[in-house]
């Protein structure tokens, strides 16, 4: 263990700066004459150290620390990292220089750490911001994706410092991606990391405002590319039949993918999610399926209930698996395959003249569409879907045809 003490002290008006010493094991090949220890280190270089009685070497730290009190007389102690004795004194006098400034009232100490941090590279600041991210937890794909859409914004507007970050640069990327033919809600989710990233610099004095505060967030309904439509109960029914009677390769008969059909109906779940869950997390007693939160989109994991139907289909699938196996062996291509080919055999037309289209995530849109027509409140349904808003699952996974209007309007009381 390090023992650390100062001495040395050069004053300097309210501050000084002083090195340390700490102890270490006698060097292997050191010379020793009465107390005082002198070797060659791994490069090169000779040094010297005093003797202590418990047959350790004292040695001097070679960079300068300087001490300071602060505008509230709070004693502070840094590293200059200087080696030289008059750049540590320089360091030492920007401090108090600082610390003036402050008192007199011609800046504030946050004013004065974003001035110090805007020296620093944007590579830098962004580096920092990933470890914070990988300190929390996040999981390495978000991360990556995080970053990557902020080094991308930061490359096309040619930020060298935090402080490049403008609102005005930002909007101008903006309106060139929407020209190059990027989503709203892909140019959305570029902004809302940088946002993210620079909220991350106000809490850690980085910065003192967010630039782009006032930017708002683009309609993601005017662009969208790809609006799923939820399958009705005989386009569901006509599914399930073809998925039975179609021949399979690869061992995969058609009992499985009716079933993998069934869970994503019954559960809501996406496909990497099922793809996760093993036979032990079905719970046949409580009807209920446990999602891992490693496993889960937004990593909280979840006991999801399923009904007593699907609850039955599931056990007598699972009769002769082991608890650690696997609830179903697929992947998302062979998946995909298979519901384009079992939606055209069951005379589902895969793009309406409106534009909608079915894929195998509209599953999911199904699940949440059947709850609500099932007079389900929202903020269930939403609990059931795990979506972080209300207006997610209202507007983007719940179907809405103009018969389901019809009807909730005969439910209005006639008054004469």
């Amino acid at each position: 263990m390090l023992a650390k003490v100062s001495y040395c002290n050069y004053c300097c008006l309210m501050g000084d700066i002083h090195k340390s010493y700490y102890t270490v094991a006698i060097p292997d090949g050191a010379m020793i004459n009465n107390d005082v220890v002198s070797w060659t280190d791994a490069r090169g270089k000779k040094k010297t150290g005093k003797l202590t009685k418990n047959k350790r070497v004292i040695v001097e730290t070679n960079k300068w620390i300087a001490r300071y009190k602060d505008e509230h007389g709070n004693l502070h102690q840094e590293a200059t990292g200087c080696k030289s004795k008059d750049m540590a004194l320089a360091y030492l006098r920007n401090k108090e220089l600082e610390i003036e400034r402050i008192k007199a009232g011609v800046a504030t100490r946050k004013e004065i750490n974003a001035s110090v941090q805007s020296a620093v590279s944007i590579e830098k600041h962004i580096q920092a911001f990933r470890t914070h991210m990988q300190s929390k937890g996040n999981v390495k794909e978000h991360i990556n994706q995080t970053i990557k859409h902020i080094e991308t914004i930061v490359e096309f507007i040619g930020a060298k410092n935090i402080t490049d970050i403008r609102q005005e640069k930002i909007e101008l990327w903006i309106v060139t991606q929407i020209q190059k033919g990027l989503t709203h809600r892909t140019v959305n989710s570029y902004v809302a990391s940088c946002k993210t990233f620079l909220t991350w610099c106000i809490d850690t004095s980085r910065i003192d405002s967010n630039p782009l505060k006032k930017i708002k967030k683009l309609n993601e309904a005017i662009t969208r590319k790809k609006q799923r439509r939820a399958l009705s109960e005989d386009e569901l029914k006509k599914l399930f039949e073809a998925a039975r009677l179609r021949k399979r390769r690869k061992n995969k008969n058609g009992n499985e993918i009716e079933l993998i059909y069934r869970t994503l109906v019954g559960t809501g779940f996406r496909l990497k999610e099922l793809k996760s869950i093993k036979v032990f997390q079905v719970d046949f007693e409580r009807n209920e399926i446990t999602l891992k939160a490693v496993n889960e989109k937004r990593k909280k994991g979840t006991q999801q209930p399923i009904n007593a139907d699907l609850s039955k289909r599931l056990k007598k699938w699972t009769s002769m698996k082991l608890p650690k196996d696997n609830l179903f062996e697929f992947t998302k291509d062979q998946l995909r395959t298979s519901f384009e080919n079992d939606c055209k055999l069951a005379g589902i037309k895969k793009v309406l003249d409106d534009g909608r289209s079915v894929d195998l995530h509209c599953l999911r849109k199904t699940f949440g569409t059947m709850l609500a027509r099932a007079g389900v409140p929202i903020t269930t349904t939403q609990r059931l879907m795990r979506h972080s808003t209300v207006e997610l699952t209202s507007k983007i996974y719940i179907d809405v045809d103009p018969i389901d209007i019809s009807n909730a309007l005969k439910k209005l009381p006639k008054i004469d």
